[in-house]
């Protein structure tokens, strides 16, 4: 049976919420996301990123 490694960036990482602009495809400028491992657009979407995040860390530990 095969199985895939998963990868996560065990550092923590600040993320800030993004603000879509609507200026570009991808709706947030490159500045705001840069250093966010997750995006989201309010602090209860990133909260949940980062919830998700911890868990999966507690099942794969480095």
């Amino acid at each position: 049976m095969d199985f895939m490694s998963p990868v996560f960036c065990y550092d923590h990482i600040e993320n800030v919420p993004v603000v879509y602009t609507g200026d570009w495809e991808s709706g947030v400028t490159y500045t705001q996301g840069r250093d966010n491992e997750f995006f989201g657009t309010s602090p209860e979407v990133v909260e949940a990123w980062e919830q998700l995040k911890a868990e999966m860390l507690q099942r794969y530990p480095r």
